[in-house]
């Protein structure tokens, strides 16, 4: 069979090797941090952002993966723990962020490093170093004001097996691109490439693909960068575990996106 070219880019379990990552489900669900839809000032809006940026990956016609809220729960932590009760959650940091201070946001997997099934994936915001708003054209650039859902519509994007594509201005416009300046909202709707993406890895009707594999390459790789775009990889050592009916080696990979001056 021929392979084919895409512009956009899946995920894998090393930066350019291996099974890219995939869900076998077609429903990942996820909490959040009460916390998370107060970051705002109105809890009504909160809602709508963070929802909508769920929504946008839901909504895509020639995909059936969905993204059911299970609800807020207390003391929620972005962590993954062999053979225990995981949770895909959603939390807002105010203080103590571990990682570059510039990434606006993180989202971690867990993963088997040998199929590049997903086990486990969270996502962290960083309200220790940036400002959210539901930006409108009074937003000044020098503020350092982030959109809530610009911001939280990619950070999906990863939570689904997405990668970022090359950091050239020929991928500049789409959700998935690596950085953001202050007051961006592009990334709240998706782009050509970004539809592509989940409608080839989870189709409706039809069965889950990966980009790459566990037998092998798939993919034509049709573009390239120096790098990953502002990209942070902060990989988990791989361990033995077993939160699956056989024995997985679980690696970790952790996606920033990060501010663009």
């Amino acid at each position: 069979m021929a392979t084919e070219a895409y512009a956009f880019k899946c995920s894998r379990v090393a930066p350019d090797s291996g099974p890219s990552l995939v869900w076998m489900e077609r429903s990942i669900p996820w909490f959040a941090e009460d916390d998370v839809f107060n970051l705002l000032g109105d809890r009504a809006l909160g809602e709508a952002e963070v929802f909508g940026s769920f929504s946008a990956w839901e909504d895509v016609e020639c995909s059936d993966m969905t993204l059911p809220f299970q609800g807020t729960a207390p003391s929620l932590v972005a962590e993954y723990k062999d053979g225990q009760l995981n949770r895909n959650v959603l939390v807002v940091l105010r203080t103590g962020w571990e990682y570059d201070s510039g990434a606006i946001a993180v989202t971690t997997s867990a993963y088997d490093t040998r199929s590049g099934r997903v086990v486990d994936a969270d996502i962290e915001i960083n309200d220790e170093h940036f400002d959210f708003a539901r930006v409108d054209e009074t937003c000044r650039d020098g503020a350092g004001t982030m959109d809530l859902r610009n911001t939280l519509t990619h950070e999906v994007g990863h939570v689904v097996g997405l990668e970022h594509p090359p950091n050239t201005t020929r991928y500049e416009n789409t959700t998935m691109f690596a950085s953001a300046p202050p007051c961006e909202t592009k990334k709240r709707s998706l782009e050509t490439d970004d539809r592509d993406g989940i409608c080839f890895i989870y189709p409706a009707g039809g069965p889950t693909a990966q980009c790459f594999p566990p037998e092998g390459p798939s993919f034509v790789i049709v573009d390239s960068d120096e790098g990953y775009g502002g990209c942070s990889h902060a990989g988990r050592p791989g361990r033995a575990g077993a939160p699956l009916a056989t024995i997985l080696l679980i690696g970790g990979f952790l996606f920033a996106l990060t501010r663009r001056e």
